[in-house]
């Protein structure tokens, strides 16, 4: 049997959409977080990836600073891989270096340098599912109580307001329990610090 030009450019095709492609080869979309802080303090929000992530965060959305009850709306990449989100505390410029007590990542922006101790963890990553895994993370220490909230009413929302919550709301250190749910990469996120 031959096969004509056409006749292989169609099969590709077909090929093309019957199997998913890796992550790092699609198109991506956006989902939205709001960030809110319920906190008495100000707080420093960061979010960053691991650096073999195809999706980035903006620097814009890297690191900024919420007063007491105000929120801010950040724009994500669906491909984000290994995604974080925290709340830095107690910071302040000294001279020209931005530092803080609890997150300090180096500067006022994270981006990749997302593996900080002491904090309460947000996790977002994007899975060959065609679906966005997120949970409440403690693998890093407890600063700031979380709560995480979906606008798909299908996907759970996780609240961890100690360092000592539930492994039913939080991945905890040395727990063979993660409670990590799949949500479709439609849906939009608020979380919400001393929630």
């Amino acid at each position: 049997m031959q096969f004509t030009f056409s006749t292989i450019a169609a099969l590709t095709a077909l090929a093309s959409t019957a199997f998913a492609s890796p992550i790092s080869q699609r198109d991506t979309g956006m989902y939205m977080i709001n960030v809110v802080n319920q906190c008495s303090q100000t707080i420093w929000p960061a979010a960053g990836q691991t650096l073999d992530s195809p999706g980035k965060i903006c620097d814009d959305f890297a690191g900024f600073v919420l007063a007491p009850g105000a929120s801010r709306v950040i724009a994500v990449p669906t491909n984000w891989v290994a995604g974080r989100l925290f709340a830095r505390t107690g910071c302040l410029y000294e001279g020209d270096n931005f530092v803080c007590e609890t997150g300090d990542c180096g500067g006022f922006t994270c981006g990749s340098s997302t593996g900080v101790s002491g904090v309460t963890l947000a996790e977002f990553s994007y899975s060959d599912m065609v679906k966005t895994f997120y949970n409440i993370s403690l693998v890093s220490g407890f600063n700031l109580g979380m709560k995480i909230t979906t606008t798909d009413s299908t996907c759970p929302a996780f609240e961890c307001s100690s360092s000592q919550c539930s492994d039913t709301q939080a991945y905890l250190a040395g727990s063979s329990s993660n409670p990590c749910h799949g949500c479709p990469l439609s849906a939009g996120y608020t979380v919400t610090f001393c929630g």
